[in-house]
């Protein structure tokens, strides 16, 4: 996007990540750098930081986050917790969550799924696919 096309901040498509490894975090904003140069981008280490910013947010009045990639195993409160409560949430019930792992059990993602996870996705082990299924992702669940 040009900057004659960018879009006022209030209106920039928002991007919340709630993962614990800090490497994975790193990769996910640099992917989304590339994939999506117009999105506001908040990373946090843990499910409870996210949703702490989350009912923050509400209570401010802040805009409703475009898309939400919430990693399934952190302390705290894992990816299943945090999902349940952004799903409880009426604010938040339309707001795309795609989980992001690196299990592949079927119970994590059939829970995933029947507490309202709108994809999940296994992490790639190598940088450019995981870029390449962020940006996927992007341009799934933000167009």
């Amino acid at each position: 996007m040009t900057e004659s096309q960018a879009l006022p901040a209030t209106e920039l498509p928002t991007v919340l990540i709630a993962d614990d490894e800090e490497d994975t975090r790193l990769l996910i904003l640099e992917a989304l750098g590339k994939g999506c140069p117009a999105c506001e981008v908040r990373a946090y280490r843990d499910g409870e930081e996210l949703w702490s910013h989350l009912q923050d947010g509400r209570r401010q009045g802040a805009k409703t986050p475009s898309l939400i990639l919430l990693d399934l195993y952190m302390p705290r409160r894992n990816g299943h917790e945090t999902l349940e409560s952004i799903r409880s949430d009426p604010s938040l019930t339309a707001v795309p969550v795609v989980m992001l792992s690196s299990s592949e059990e079927p119970e994590d993602v059939a829970a995933a799924y029947r507490l309202g996870a709108n994809h999940f996705a296994v992490k790639p082990s190598s940088f450019r696919d995981f870029r390449d299924l962020v940006r996927c992702l992007v341009r799934r669940w933000m167009t």
